[in-house]
């Protein structure tokens, strides 16, 4: 089985009704991001191009947004990019993040399905 089609598994896992299985998915997707961020950011990025099951891309996209566009209120109002989600995109490799800008432009204008696009376009700062 491929890493893709591991994480792929991982990413089902985390859609789980099983709450011990789910939990374990969380705390193994958690400590991969921790441990390989650029590596899970590009596979989060390869399943939202290529699976073929619509709601394995809509939670890639979700869990993208989260890592990398998760967002703090604003002194006086208003949202700004959390500092957690700054720090997290600055610890990427520039070809990560050059990476990260060309899919999620590639998978808006090709997606067919309009909630995983919609989904998608949420990621973009």
């Amino acid at each position: 089985m491929s890493e893709a089609q591991q994480f792929e598994v991982l990413i089902k896992q985390l859609m789980s009704p099983d709450n011990d299985l789910r939990g374990q998915a969380e705390q193994s997707f958690n400590s991969a991001l921790k441990q390989q961020p650029d590596k899970v950011v590009l596979l989060l990025l390869q399943l939202i191009r290529a699976s073929a099951e619509q709601h394995v891309r809509e939670l890639c996209t979700i869990l993208l947004r989260k890592t990398i566009v998760s967002k703090a209120e604003a002194p006086g109002g208003g949202e700004q990019i959390s500092e957690d989600a700054l720090q997290f995109w600055n610890q990427l490799a520039p070809q990560t993040q050059q990476a990260i800008k060309q899919e999620l432009l590639l998978s808006i204008e090709n997606e067919q399905l309009p909630p995983v696009r919609k989904k998608t376009r949420r990621c973009c700062i």
